[in-house]
């Protein structure tokens, strides 16, 4: 799948319609210590693996890579996969609830933030993203970006941080309860689908 999505393009403004928010839970990042990045620009370390069950997570992770993990809270169960070479210096990654995009869509999942703000990595990075479908099957599961529920195409949304802008991003893989994405952006990632028209 593209690891751009899909936008409205330069001037213009999709027509969005609010249909779900979420909560930012103030102080849910935890900072991992022990082994970070390294030196320097953190190159030739050993992948950083931060792992936490309050809420959010974050570390500093640089050239050699990371994987962040949360365990328990609102968006229990996202990691994030960092390559080797996605960042050139030691940079403060962090997972956190955030708010859920307005848009033509409708979430079946929480808001999760990928920090930080402005971020763009030069190599993408691999998020694993929490859902749920009220009971529903995702037919066929596995089947990216084919996969649906209720017949409707199961999506990324992608809020970027700086612009507010809002686009669509194709799923790599789908099961009934996760959603994984290649991105190369910072920002707040939910799972959806898109709203029938009115």
């Amino acid at each position: 799948s593209s690891p751009l999505g899909r936008s409205g393009g330069a001037g213009m403004t999709p027509r969005f319609k609010a249909l779900s928010s979420g909560v930012l839970l103030a102080g849910a990042l935890i900072t991992s210590s022990g082994c970070g990045g390294g030196g320097g620009d953190g190159s030739g370390a050993s992948p950083v693996v931060a792992n936490s069950s309050n809420g959010g997570t974050s570390a500093t992770i640089g050239q050699g890579g990371g994987n962040l993990s949360v365990s328990s809270g609102l968006i229990s169960g996202t990691t994030a996969t960092i390559p080797n070479g996605a960042l050139k210096k030691n940079t403060l990654v962090t997972l956190a609830p955030g708010t859920t995009p307005t848009g033509n869509f409708t979430a079946l999942g929480p808001a999760v933030e990928l920090g930080p703000a402005g971020t763009t990595f030069s190599q993408l990075v691999t998020l694993l993203l929490p859902f749920n479908t009220g009971g529903q099957t995702v037919s066929p599961s596995q089947v990216a970006p084919a996969a649906t529920v209720n017949g409707l195409t199961i999506v990324v949304f992608f809020r970027d941080p700086i612009t507010g802008a809002v686009s669509e991003f194709a799923a790599n893989t789908v099961t009934n309860t996760t959603v994984t994405v290649n991105v190369l952006r910072a920002g707040t990632y939910v799972v959806g689908t898109r709203s029938l028209p009115d």
